[in-house]
């Protein structure tokens, strides 16, 4: 694990819940997937990549990409902080080989330091419907790495840089690849890590309906109880030995915002406030992964 430090003033945890929430799928009014044209929904073959960039740093494709069959129908793009864009591939004409490939991206942290990914997406002639993003500038380890299920990474370096009162802060990045039919979802988030050290409690989470959850923790030998609500609607779960990260127990108190993902190889998280994260494996699992976020309460007795 290394601490880069890069020359950018990085946002508040407040000011990064209510840019990055923006961004998130669930807020319909706001920013929706983009829905695919058309032209390209015609084709044998298909897929839209969305890739929402939920940091306070640009994005941009690089090339070569990798194509295993298929052509791009419209290509990447470069993105604005706290953004999303969409691209769409397909078969080529008169080949019914497929859309297969994958296409990397640099995330510039300034200008000196960056972190590159890489997508994968495949609609074969046989087989799923896959995604995946992985740490690398070439484009084919991200077709490698596809899979039906998708998948998460956190960046092993840690980057520091300092706020707008002139105080550290750290965070590392987190990317998200979630597959949906012809929908190949990439998620980019920015985890502010506190400067406060962590403490840790474990528990039990499930799903009361599709939108709404409880969970109870064990913290310094109190039960301690989270309960929610969330959109957009997911199939009820369940998930035994619940880690709990959080800096003390006064972060512990109120009503809550919270973002994060629930399916995702088989597992799901929630970052509460930026400050407090839950994270586990579904002993109930989910055909789909979804991208949710709401508002919790904390509960001690």
């Amino acid at each position: 694990m290394t601490a880069i430090k890069i020359n950018t003033q990085v946002l508040t945890a407040a000011a990064l819940m209510e840019k990055a929430s923006e961004v998130l799928s669930v807020h319909v009014a706001k920013q929706p997937n983009p829905e695919p044209s058309s032209a390209l929904s015609k084709k044998p073959h298909w897929m839209q990549v969305v890739v929402k960039n939920q940091t306070q740093f640009n994005i941009s494709p690089l090339n070569p990409p990798f194509l295993d069959s298929g052509k791009y129908w419209s290509l990447p793009q470069e993105q604005e902080p706290f953004s999303q864009a969409a691209f769409g591939v397909c078969n080529r004409d008169w080949d019914p080989r497929g859309a297969t490939g994958g296409t990397a991206f640099r995330l510039h942290l300034d200008f000196d330091s960056s972190f590159d990914f890489a997508v994968g997406w495949t609609d074969p002639i046989l087989g799923a419907y896959k995604s995946s993003v992985v740490a690398s500038s070439s484009a084919e380890d991200g077709y490698n790495a596809a899979s039906p299920e998708g998948n998460s990474l956190t960046s092993d370096n840690i980057y520091q840089g300092t706020d707008a009162h002139g105080d550290a802060v750290r965070f590392r990045l987190h990317f998200s690849a979630i597959t949906a039919d012809h929908l190949a979802l990439v998620v980019v988030d920015q985890l502010r890590i506190p400067e406060t050290p962590m403490s840790f409690a474990y528990g039990m989470m499930e799903s009361k309906t599709a939108t709404a959850f409880v969970g109870t923790f064990n913290v310094e030998g109190i039960p301690f109880h989270f309960t929610g609500k969330y959109s957009p609607n997911v199939e009820t779960w369940a998930a035994e030995n619940v880690r709990l990260e959080y800096p003390s127990v006064e972060a512990l108190t109120a009503a809550r915002n919270f973002y994060g993902k629930v399916g995702v190889t088989s597992g799901f998280e929630l970052i509460v406030d930026n400050d407090v994260a839950i994270r586990g494996q579904l002993t109930k699992s989910i055909s789909a992964a979804v991208t949710v976020s709401g508002t919790g309460t904390w509960l001690a007795n």
